[in-house]
């Protein structure tokens, strides 16, 4: 499929932009996790329920640790979550759980990409 949009609002869900879903296609899982696949932006636009969604919030984060910025508050203390957006930027434990933030591991491997994790 081609991937040249720019944004995640250009992102088609079927035959319906992304942006344009109607709020049931935003809670529907499949259709978010089509959208995510295409660019993680779409994450924004998914629904609150979805945004707390291990599964959806991991498939954004794999595409990129920015992610993290649209997760349910709640996920930000998931180790394996963080991790994942971690290995890709130490500016990632930026948006991790004050308890995740101090974790010896994750603070590691945080300052070893990037030495202004800390």
């Amino acid at each position: 499929s081609d991937l040249s949009y720019s944004t995640a609002s250009d992102v088609n869900v079927g035959s319906v932009a992304w942006k344009d879903a109607l709020p049931d296609r935003r809670a529907d899982r499949e259709a978010a996790l089509e959208a995510i696949r295409k660019d993680w932006r779409s994450l924004q636009l998914a629904s609150p329920e979805l945004r707390r969604d291990l599964g959806i919030a991991l498939a954004a984060t794999k595409q990129n640790w920015e992610a993290l910025k649209y997760v349910a508050k709640e996920l930000l203390s998931n180790r394996d979550l963080v991790r994942l957006a971690v290995e890709q930027s130490g500016d990632a434990l930026e948006y991790a759980s004050t308890g995740l933030r101090s974790d010896f591991e994750l603070v590691s491997e945080a300052v070893r990409r990037d030495p202004r994790a800390l």
